[in-house]
């Protein structure tokens, strides 16, 4: 699969994502419903960490598939998504969304770096879930 998933730390806080050059919707969708199961396994938040740097590109269909893109089911654990190494097209979309849909900045977020993904992760634990 193009894009691996796994837990980011021993206290599954958060789940680290890496995606891969040629990445497809099918393969999102798939990662998407292991995240599922994996936070059904535990009572705190879970937040994802998407780490782009090695897929440059989108795959086609973007907009048929921004359904997918913007659940995560209804969990009451699911926290921020968070993105990192994305391209200028992405994060000029986002911009976009963010302003015709503002909630969607509640918690699909995007930073620079691992670092800063992992401060968000760390901030405000107390907060069992997001509302978005």
């Amino acid at each position: 699969m193009a894009i691996h998933i796994e837990w980011g730390d021993d206290s599954k806080t958060y789940v680290y994502s890496r995606f891969h050059h040629g990445w497809t919707w099918q393969d999102n969708a798939e990662t998407r419903a292991i995240y599922i199961e994996m936070i059904k396994n535990v009572s705190h938040r879970v937040d994802i960490v998407a780490d782009f740097s090695n897929a440059p590109t989108l795959p086609t269909n973007l907009f048929e598939n921004a359904r997918q893109i913007t659940s995560s089911g209804n969990q009451a654990n699911r926290g921020f998504f968070i993105m990192f190494g994305v391209n200028s097209f992405v994060q000029n979309m986002y911009w976009v969304v963010t302003r015709v849909v503002p909630s969607v900045a509640e918690r699909f977020i995007i930073v620079e770096s691992m670092q800063e993904a992992l401060k968000i992760v760390k901030s405000d634990r107390s907060n069992p879930t997001i509302t978005a």
